[in-house]
């Protein structure tokens, strides 16, 4: 679904990230979403799938090019440096207002009504918090304002969010984003910067490869890449492991892969995700044809387990490849995981009637996960797949269980 689909920016857009991701961007010409890196394992500040951040704000993009120390002070690292860049996104690009600024927006009081259902959805008392998630982001816990701006990003209406930009200064952005300019922060100059003007006396400005001008055409596709060796292959049959209502797929749908490839101007841009072309059995909500184009994000992606495949939004199913021993569509037996069993005793102690606790499956959830922590019974060995399949049964919708997987974040169990 896609919340704004052009935004005219009057004023630059900026970009600010460590000298490794600069030199990428650099190479690219564009801004491309993190994937794997430092935030292969999930966390609270997991970025929006499938989108990049921009900011109006030099000075903030800074921050993230050095580190987030303080300006005016001596950096810990004054050998390194970092990267801010003038960006500008394409005219189809989809902007939604950061998550960090969302939540910090919904406890300001400015949109009244945004307050009202960020106080619905973060109401309920959380041991992460030792108190509600509400009070916390109107203490100003950054991280609470992280939790909330995702929680609200998942329930508000395409118009709400429209109606929100014009009190946003950060951005979180679907679609290209070129860079225009550039420039170098030697960490030994931070103690010299105290505001805008002073970061563009100290900083370097370096020189812009041609594909980061936007009037620049790119090297026109000329050849797909395949090869046999990936995970997957044209043939192979398929079953859902865990699906999606926004690509409208269910789980145990299933078919056969009807392609699978890479782009050569995605190889050309160092960008190496493998796009795979689905047949599926069962009617597709989100496609007429009864087929979908997904991509994984490496092709040794493909050789996983469960390959998890996702849309440029970042809606994602995950399959896994049928062995052929099994009927097509039937799910092979497997004994439930030690974090299932965990789960299913504690609903039945307490069950979502239950007039006393009175507790709604997040916070239910969040209990589960703080007697797991507590007990010493919680380990790292338990995958997301897991973790989505607990979110279930405590009575999440498919659609919001990474609500779940945020939960887990924040209790730090899957370091």
């Amino acid at each position: 679904m896609k919340f704004n689909p052009v935004v005219t920016m009057t004023e630059p857009l900026w970009h600010g990230t460590n000298e490794q991701a600069g030199k990428q961007i650099l190479a690219d010409g564009v801004l491309r979403p993190v994937h794997g890196g430092k935030y292969k394992k999930r966390s609270v500040a997991t970025p929006l799938p499938g989108r990049v951040y921009v900011t109006k704000d030099p000075m903030y993009a800074g921050v993230y090019a050095i580190g987030g120390v303080w300006w005016g002070t001596d950096h810990t690292n004054p050998e390194g440096s970092g990267f801010i860049f003038r960006v500008k996104p394409s005219s189809q690009a989809d902007f939604v207002i950061d998550e960090d600024q969302l939540g910090e927006l919904a406890v300001s009081g400015k949109v009244p009504w945004l307050s009202k259902l960020g106080q619905s959805l973060g109401g309920t008392y959380r041991q992460k918090w030792d108190g509600t998630l509400w009070q916390a982001a109107q203490d100003g816990t950054y991280d609470a304002w992280i939790t909330l701006g995702k929680a609200l990003h998942r329930k508000l209406s395409p118009a709400q969010m429209s109606d929100l930009l014009p009190f946003a200064t950060q951005f979180a952005i679907d679609g290209e984003v070129s860079i225009v300019e550039a420039w170098r922060i030697p960490y030994s100059r931070v103690k010299d910067i105290h505001d805008a003007e002073s970061l563009f006396k100290q900083a370097v400005r370096v020189d812009v490869d041609t594909r980061g001008n936007p009037t620049m055409k790119r090297n026109p596709v000329t050849e797909d890449v395949r090869s046999e060796a990936w995970g997957l292959k044209p043939g192979d049959k398929f079953i859902v492991t865990k699906g999606s209502t926004k690509l409208g797929v269910g789980i145990r749908n299933y078919g056969t892969v009807k392609d699978v490839w890479q782009s050569k101007r995605d190889l050309d841009d160092k960008y190496y995700r493998v796009m795979v072309r689905l047949s599926f059995v069962w009617p597709v909500k989100s496609a007429k044809s009864g087929e979908l184009v997904l991509y994984a994000t490496h092709p040794n992606r493909l050789s996983d387990s469960e390959p998890s495949l996702m849309n440029s939004r970042g809606d994602k199913i995950h399959i896994r490849k049928q062995a052929k021993s099994n009927p097509v569509g039937k799910k092979s037996p497997k004994k439930s995981s030690s974090l299932l069993a965990l789960a299913d005793r504690f609903i039945a102690k307490t069950p979502r009637s239950n007039p006393v606790d009175g507790l709604d499956e997040e916070a239910r959830f969040d209990q589960f996960i703080f007697d797991l922590k507590s007990s010493g019974k919680a380990t790292s060995d338990w995958g997301e797949s897991e973790w989505y399949e607990a979110a279930i049964r405590f009575g999440f919708d498919p659609d919001d269980a990474s609500m779940a997987l945020d939960q887990v974040a924040a209790w730090g169990i899957d370091d």
